[in-house]
């Protein structure tokens, strides 16, 4: 399941589902009428009750993470999911290097997640105006946790080799691949290269393969 108390991002990724969403289907949702997809705290969220053993996946609808959230807000929700501690929270940035600042507080069975699609910098920011791939791979690396998930989706193409070795670093307890789903024609990589990177990832760390498919110029 997922929870939202804060929604919105300013990382204005080419490929995003969650604004197309709260822009689209969702226009006329209180929430989103109001703030659209811009950042914004959600109280209601906040009455929300977890039941021990779901898996809740943080601000699928937003970046928590992102440097222009307030502090307070990061410190609501950590508040409020320290009152939960046998449910399984589940964290996604783009903006790994803010965990840090935080850390001390975040409960033990959290799992914190990045999401870097590409061990490539250069021309990433046609694609997204977040922090580079480089910089959230090392940010991971240098992280001190033991539960740490990175999601390479929607996957872009990149260094089989110098990618491997940067994940290996990170040292992940699970790995997430998957295609672009919603036509965005991405400078993808082959779907040959994608599985190579999967059997790689599969020797260290567990792997979720979705959505594979051929790039959508071999089609």
């Amino acid at each position: 399941m997922s929870w939202n108390p804060v929604t919105g991002c300013l990382h204005s990724c080419s490929y995003c589902w969650a604004r197309r969403l709260a822009l689209t289907r969702l226009k006329r949702h209180p929430h989103y009428s109001v703030h659209g997809f811009n950042p914004a705290l959600n109280e209601k969220a906040f009455i929300r009750k977890f039941k021990p053993g779901q898996w809740v996946f943080v601000c699928d609808m937003g970046d928590l993470w992102g440097s222009w959230v307030p502090e307070e807000w990061i410190n609501r929700v950590l508040d409020h999911i320290a009152k939960f501690p046998q449910t399984n929270f589940f964290f996604l940035t783009k903006n790994p290097s803010r965990y840090s600042e935080f850390l001390i507080k975040v409960p033990a069975e959290v799992e914190l997640g990045v999401t870097v699609e590409t061990n490539r910098d250069e021309g990433y920011e046609r694609v997204s105006k977040a922090p580079k791939p480089g910089e959230r791979l090392e940010r991971m690396a240098e992280l001190d946790w033991p539960r740490k998930v990175v999601v390479i989706e929607p996957i872009l193409d990149f260094d089989l080799e110098e990618f491997v070795k940067k994940l290996r670093d990170i040292n992940p307890s699970e790995v997430y691949v998957g295609y672009d789903n919603y036509g965005n024609r991405l400078p993808e990589p082959t779907i040959s290269k994608t599985r190579e990177l999967v059997e790689m990832l599969g020797s260290f760390t567990r792997v979720h393969a979705k959505s594979l498919r051929p790039a959508w110029y071999e089609i």
